[in-house]
């Protein structure tokens, strides 16, 4: 049964009666709208009774406001059964009486909101910072507007205290810049609001920065750990490798059935989607905890000199080396070695690998099964992509990365094992080049002109494959070799020699691999063929005695599977080597 939206009840403002005087405004009557962000519907016009809402506010003249800060609150009041605005007199109002003016006559408000709770003597209190100040407005735009989702065009803006302080250096930095004459009023509000935060929140602050010089925190200012922008460490949840993120918003969520109050941090990271570079959001829990932690104890911390000297800069180094090592090996399908532990798709179980690989993100999607990979959202410029724009290079605007996005890059790699035939997810850091052993062909026990015909053909079959063609399009292009004999007289041997002297991968496959049905073969042989055309791999089958033997008119799913096996054969492009022992 869909749940039902539950309406806040109507805001009752007190007024009293006053006759307008220049300089005064009457205040409009304000209902809330029912989300604690501070956003209002005005019913009564500033100027009078008819105006629409909007041209009251837009009419509203901030130009004389005045340079301070008053406090309004909104509580809930039983004997009326709706929520009250009134000053707040448990704050001071600049020296101000009477009942409150909305829109006020200050620059900024601190507007405290008190939600009742299932206890009717206790109130969930929360706190916004409501901006006037067109001055500040343009400041706190600059600032902050990059990776806020604030409506900047609302009357008033609406900010959370924490996001305030925690973009309190760069306030700062801003007010440093040389301004010109006519950016002096945004400097003085810019100054006084800074001063004013700074005051307010003093303990705040002071609390906040003892806890940082000895490198730890508490769970209730994890928030002055998180600006958004900065680059944080956490752990890949696959190779357990360490993973640079850039953080966009970090927001605190109430507890639930399910799971306690915890932080949400919402990251970003570089990845590669058909060869182009993008970003990937990346979500990271902070679960509640007493008292305080060592920074780097947290499941995600920034890589601030505070936090992870004195090995910042090596650390940035090596992340650096690895994302562009990473991204010469996603650029396209490659071909390489790999010695050491890698993981299944589906639950990320270890596996020991010592096997010539194919790392190839695309068809891992089309064929691995197990959970779908993150999928590239944004452009290296922050443009939103989608299938189409993905889907050609010229329509990305930007694929040379920067050192910092190349930072940004994880460890894992998705591709296939050739030696264990399985899709897995594999540490780049372990991923090696392929030391070909063109030896291996001279030394095959063979007479040398039949090595000479051999190497001659697949030489012949790289170069010009497609120059010839059946006069049926699409058949005839493929290579195919059947070596027969006992076991033990170097059969597979020819194979893995004949790939190296092709330096092209060897995709081995037995014959009982491919199904004991018609259909399946078919199923089995179309994916085969496909992968290794995609690939340019040697295709291998064992023991396919089964396919090249007489058909038998009594044995029809025999013979339906060697009807199935002729026809993949005939369109086959690659080169094919088939081993038979009799």
């Amino acid at each position: 049964m869909a749940r039902q939206r539950r309406h806040s009840p109507p805001i009752v403002v007190r007024r009293v009666s006053r006759s307008p005087s220049p300089g005064y405004l009457p205040p409009p009557t304000v209902i809330h709208s029912g989300d604690d962000m501070g956003q209002y519907i005005v019913s009564a016009s500033l100027t009078g009774d008819n105006d629409e809402p909007s041209q009251a506010l837009s009419s509203y003249d901030l130009s004389k406001l005045e340079l301070g800060v008053n406090r309004i609150r909104s509580k809930w009041d039983q004997s009326k059964n709706c929520y009250v605005i009134e000053l707040d007199s448990q704050e001071d109002n600049d020296g101000e009486d009477g009942p409150p003016k909305y829109p006020p006559t200050h620059a900024f408000t601190i507007f405290r909101t008190f939600t009742p709770t299932n206890n009717p003597l206790v109130f969930s209190i929360s706190k916004k910072i409501h901006v006037w100040s067109p001055y500040f407005v343009e400041v706190a735009k600059a600032v902050m507007g990059e990776w806020m989702n604030i409506s900047w065009s609302a009357k008033p803006v609406v900010l959370d205290p924490n996001d305030v302080l925690v973009f309190l250096p760069k306030f700062k930095k801003h007010l440093r810049l040389p301004q010109s004459e006519p950016e002096i009023a945004v400097t003085v509000h810019l100054a006084f609001f800074l001063g004013f935060i700074e005051k307010e929140y003093e303990n705040t602050l002071a609390t906040l920065r003892s806890l940082l010089e000895e490198r730890k925190i508490s769970f209730e200012l994890l928030w002055g750990l998180f600006l958004p922008g900065t680059i944080l460490i956490t752990h890949c949840r696959t190779t357990g490798e360490l993973l640079a993120v850039r953080l966009r918003s970090c927001v605190r969520q109430c507890a639930s059935f399910s799971e306690p109050q915890h932080w949400l941090l919402t990251c970003e990271y570089v990845d590669v989607d058909k060869g182009l570079p993008g970003y990937t959001d990346l979500s990271v829990k902070i679960h509640d905890f007493p008292g305080v932690e060592v920074i780097t104890d947290l499941p995600i911390f920034p890589m601030d000199p505070y936090v992870v000297e004195p090995r910042r800069s090596e650390l940035c180094e090596i992340l650096m080396k690895r994302g562009q090592r990473r991204w010469e090996l996603s650029r396209s399908w490659s071909h390489n070695d790999y010695d050491a532990i890698a993981y299944t798709a589906r639950r990320a179980d270890k596996m020991n690998i010592k096997s010539r690989i194919i790392l190839d993100r695309e068809k891992f999607i089309q064929y691995a099964y197990g959970d779908p990979l993150p999928t590239v959202k944004r452009d290296l410029d922050g443009k939103i992509v989608g299938l189409k724009v993905l889907s050609t290079r010229a329509d990305v605007r930007r694929v040379d990365m920067t050192a910092e996005e190349f930072l940004l890059m994880p460890a894992k790699l998705y591709g296939f094992s050739l030696g264990d035939r399985k899709w897995l997810i594999f540490n780049v850091d372990n991923v090696q080049d392929i030391r070909w052993n063109l030896e291996a062909f001279e030394r095959l026990d063979i007479p040398e002109n039949k090595k000479v015909i051999v190497q001659t053909l697949i030489e012949s079959h790289t170069q010009k494959a497609a120059t010839f063609d059946d006069f049926v399009p699409g058949k005839g292009l493929g290579l195919i070799f059947a070596l027969h004999g006992p076991p033990g007289v170097g059969k597979t041997l020819t194979a893995e020699a004949t790939s190296e002297v092709a330096r092209s991968p060897l995709y081995m496959v037995g014959a009982g691999d491919l199904g004991t049905s018609a259909q399946e073969l078919d199923s089995a042989l179309t994916t085969l063929f496909a992968l290794a055309s995609a690939w340019k791999a040697i295709v291998l089958i064992d023991e396919a005695d089964v396919f090249l033997e007489k058909r038998d008119v009594h044995d029809l799913v025999r013979n339906s599977m060697v009807a199935v096996f002729l026809r993949q054969l005939e369109y086959y492009t690659g080169i094919l080597i088939l081993n038979e022992s009799t």
